[in-house]
C-alpha cells in the first residue's frame, strides 16, 4: 500500500476534529486562510518498517507499519485562552476519532506499530510546541500527533 493512501485516509478521519477547517495531504504550509485549525500530513519525519517472516518470501513485504506525524496548525487569533481551549479540543478529541475506526476506513490494518509483525503497540502521541510560530504574518500554535498504522500482517 501506498504510504499516500494512508496519508489520505488518516486526513479524512482527522478531519472530523472539530475545530479542523483546513486540511492538506500535499501541502507543508499552513494556509493563510484558515480562521481556526489547519490540519497537515507532510512525509516528513516519517518512519516505517517493512518485514519478512522468512527468506525468500518475494519482494513484497509480509507486514508493514508507518508512524505518521499529523500536525495541527492552531492560530492565533489574539486571545490567549480561546488558544489554549482550541489547543485541549485537539488533544482531547483526536484520539477517540481514531479509536472510532481504527482502520480508517478499510485502508490499514489497525491502528499501531509493530517492529517485528508480533507485539503490536498502540499509542498515539501528542506534542504541543512551547512558542508560536509565524508564518507571513500569521501566528500559529502547532500540535504535532504521532499515529502509528499497521497497513498489513
Amino acid at each position: 500500500m501506498t504510504t499516500g493512501v494512508v496519508a489520505a485516509a488518516l486526513l479524512n478521519a482527522l478531519n472530523n476534529v472539530s475545530t479542523v477547517d483546513q486540511s492538506s495531504a500535499v501541502n507543508y504550509l499552513p494556509a493563510v486562510q484558515t480562521q481556526n485549525t489547519c490540519l497537515l500530513i507532510p512525509p516528513m519525519r516519517q518512519q516505517s518498517v517493512y518485514g519478512w517472516r522468512t527468506l525468500g518470501a518475494g519482494t513484497t513485504p509480509q507486514w508493514e507499519s508507518h508512524r505518521y506525524f499529523c500536525e495541527f496548525w492552531i492560530k492565533y487569533r489574539g486571545n490567549d485562552s480561546e488558544l489554549v481551549t482550541r489547543v485541549r479540543t485537539v488533544l482531547d478529541e483526536v484520539p477517540g476519532v481514531l479509536m472510532a475506526d481504527q482502520t480508517l476506513g478499510g485502508n490499514v490494518e489497525t491502528i499501531g506499530w509493530t517492529e517485528d509483525g508480533d507485539l503490536i503497540d498502540v499509542r498515539v502521541r501528542t506534542n504541543v510546541d512551547n512558542e508560536l510560530l509565524l508564518i507571513g504574518d500569521a501566528r500559529y500554535l502547532r500540535v504535532t500527533v504521532e499515529v502509528p498504522v499497521i497497513v498489513t500482517l
